[in-house]
């Protein structure tokens, strides 16, 4: 009975970690045993991972976890194996759900816009990211999508405030490191009282889109 008094007390004085709502150690363990299962060969640190991941539930430190988390994700070979294209931008204000997000000229919500996002393309295997496209300022890109050759990119872009979004086009070179082909950016879309956002290539080489148009 003592023993038992002595090890709750135990339990009662010893800190407890709250851990990151996107960190999830038993996740982690998961994810580990799948990629070491699926690609014996390519994922080769998969006893490493898991020593650290019981240092760092032992340590209870959530910035060493989060890191490490990060570390087996970018050693994932679907991951490494390819740059990964992203946007960044401005964190949506808190009522986004109700304004929606393309913030059309012209309507009460355009005021809650918040520009500056940038093209990026991350290297998985250096950590090193490089811009592919700025629209300065005051424009914002989103949407991007990569065609089946990996050579064109898709997306949708505005340049300013009181400009709707269009369709454009870049072409990458991926023998330059995935430079952008000087002179490439087309602009697909240009109606001006209207939102297109969302372009996705199809097999045929069509594009589909949506967009605030009138039918």
């Amino acid at each position: 009975m003592k023993l038992a008094l002595t090890l709750l007390a135990a339990l009662l004085l010893a800190p407890l970690t709250t851990w990151p709502a996107d960190t999830n150690p038993s996740a982690l363990r998961a994810m580990i045993a799948d990629l070491r299962a699926s690609y014996p060969d390519k994922f080769t640190r998969a006893d490493e991972f898991l020593l650290r991941l019981k240092q760092a539930e032992s340590r209870q430190s959530p910035d060493e976890m989060l890191a490490l988390q990060r570390e087996i994700a970018m050693a994932n070979p679907l991951v490494k194996a390819q740059p990964i294209l992203f946007v960044t931008r401005e964190q949506y204000q808190t009522d986004h759900h109700n304004t929606e997000t393309i913030f059309h000229t012209g309507e009460p919500n355009c005021v809650k816009y918040r520009p500056g996002g940038a093209l990026k393309l991350l290297d998985p295997a250096t950590g090193r990211t490089s811009v592919l496209l700025d629209p300065g300022p005051e424009g914002l890109v989103r949407d991007p999508e990569v065609h089946f050759d990996g050579r064109k990119i898709i997306f949708s872009m505005r340049k300013a405030r009181d400009e709707n979004y269009s369709i454009y086009e870049l072409e990458v070179d991926p023998q330059k490191g995935w430079a952008v082909v000087p002179g490439s950016l087309r602009r697909l879309t240009n109606e001006r009282d209207a939102t297109d956002i969302d372009p996705c290539y199809l097999p045929d080489g069509k594009i589909i889109f949506s967009s605030t148009r009138e039918p």
